[in-house]
């Protein structure tokens, strides 16, 4: 989905996506001009993607054919928001106007944020250490991880 929205994966991002998607990867990706709204890019132009492995998430993607669009369940800088109705709070405003939709699968329990690679330049470098720490990225892609 990522490629047919003419996101870019250099040889970087695809050796990672191959070893930890579905997982709490993200990767920063160039491209989808003309394809995704520029409101998904972040400051560096590239857009966070990540392939989920929440069963429930993935099967209703699966079903739409689509990519969805969300934000991750913290403000920037902020701990995770614990279930729904704190992710509500949080991003009140949102929610109210219809922007947000919130889907809720259960509480997440205590598990770290997902690892974030921004792979937009000509090599990759880590912008988050979360669930997939420094170490396993170099053992599976070696010198093309960050």
């Amino acid at each position: 989905m990522a490629e047919r929205s003419g996101l870019v994966l250099s040889k970087a991002a695809d050796a990672l996506a191959e070893a930890f998607w579905p997982g709490p990867l993200t990767l920063v990706l160039r491209g989808g001009e003309g394809k995704l709204p520029d409101g998904l890019r972040g400051p560096e132009g590239g857009i966070a993607v990540r392939h989920t492995s929440h069963r429930a998430v993935a099967r209703l993607i699966e079903l739409l054919g689509h990519p969805l669009t969300s934000t991750s369940a913290n403000i920037p800088g902020q701990p995770p928001a614990a279930g729904a109705q704190q992710l509500v709070l949080l991003f009140r405003s949102a929610y109210d106007s219809g922007e947000l939709l919130v889907l809720d699968g259960g509480p997440l329990g205590n598990v770290p944020p997902s690892t974030i690679v921004d792979c937009t330049g000509a090599v990759a470098t880590l912008v988050r250490e979360g669930a997939v720490p420094r170490g396993d990225l170099r053992r599976a892609v070696g010198r093309l991880a960050p």
